[in-house]
């Protein structure tokens, strides 16, 4: 009876030391998560609001898409990168290395986050209706403008 009584006691200990975590109760991966879909979101808005006459460089969208075409393949990345995000976490949760935690929370939105922002400088270099910016030219943004 006391090796009985023994070994529930030490049983309970057991899976009482550290609750399960998920993802969707983790503040830091929503907050890395509301960063892609910022960037994300003003990419697709700087798409939408080009200059009359800019054609668009996507060959995924073709040179005139529509705003719906424009909004699902927004929703659509949305989702996927968000399915790389919650694998991520699933792989750093438990590492023993802080910086290999830190970076299953940011480096995946990190790179996101760098791939939107070429999108939105380049969509504003090409003349949004609101906003300009003075870029060089050079090879990296290369874009075309009407004639």
């Amino acid at each position: 009876m006391r090796i009985l009584l023994a070994f529930l006691l030490l049983a309970s200990m057991a899976s009482a030391q550290e609750p399960k975590r998920h993802w969707w109760k983790d503040r830091q991966w929503w907050l890395s998560e509301a960063e892609m879909g910022a960037v994300i979101a003003a990419a697709t808005f700087t798409s939408a609001n080009r200059c009359r006459g800019c054609t668009e460089n996507n060959p995924v969208l073709g040179t005139n898409p529509s705003n719906g075409a424009l909004a699902g393949t927004a929703v659509g990345v949305f989702a996927i990168n968000t399915g790389l995000h919650i694998f991520s976490w699933h792989l750093g949760k438990d590492d023993p290395s802080k910086a290999w935690r830190e970076m299953s929370y940011w480096f995946q939105p990190a790179c996101v986050t760098a791939v939107g922002i070429y999108g939105i400088r380049e969509n504003l270099n090409v003349g949004h209706s609101t906003v300009r910016l003075k870029i060089q030219r050079d090879w990296l943004y290369d874009v075309r403008r009407p004639q």
